[in-house]
């Protein structure tokens, strides 16, 4: 076999990086958090000015809205119907997860896994829209 050279490493001490908030390497390494948080927070007002400029809610409503982009997501996954291995992919999935493995009911082949907290059936915090 024929080995690949690694590319050559780009060096990004002290430039900004390709991302809203740009704090610098150094500044990450010298204060994680306070550079984590500034970037978290340029990143949400971009998102805030972003879909207020969409005018899909009122103000009113925002505050709600922002909050249910706020809960978590499942993980999800999703098996290919058409591929030959698709009834080995599923069953490895359904031996590493069990019960956790829930069927997505509108896509067929997707499956997710059950929330913290949810039950049995499929109920809990997600409302069993999945």
């Amino acid at each position: 076999a024929t080995a690949v050279a690694d590319p050559p490493a780009r060096r990004l001490e002290g430039r900004s990086r390709m991302a809203l908030g740009g704090a610098t390497e150094p500044q990450r390494r010298e204060a994680p958090e306070a550079a984590a948080a500034a970037e978290a927070a340029a990143c949400r007002d971009a998102f805030r000015a972003y879909y207020s400029q969409q005018r899909l809610w009122s103000a009113e409503e925002w505050p709600a809205v922002e909050r249910a982009f706020a809960q978590p997501l499942p993980l999800t996954v999703r098996a290919v119907l058409s591929a030959a291995t698709h009834p080995d992919a599923t069953a490895a999935l359904r031996a590493i997860y069990g019960d956790e493995l829930l069927e997505v009911g509108w896509l067929p082949g997707a499956y997710r896994l059950r929330l913290a907290g949810e039950g049995l059936a499929g109920e809990g915090p997600s409302g069993g829209g999945w």
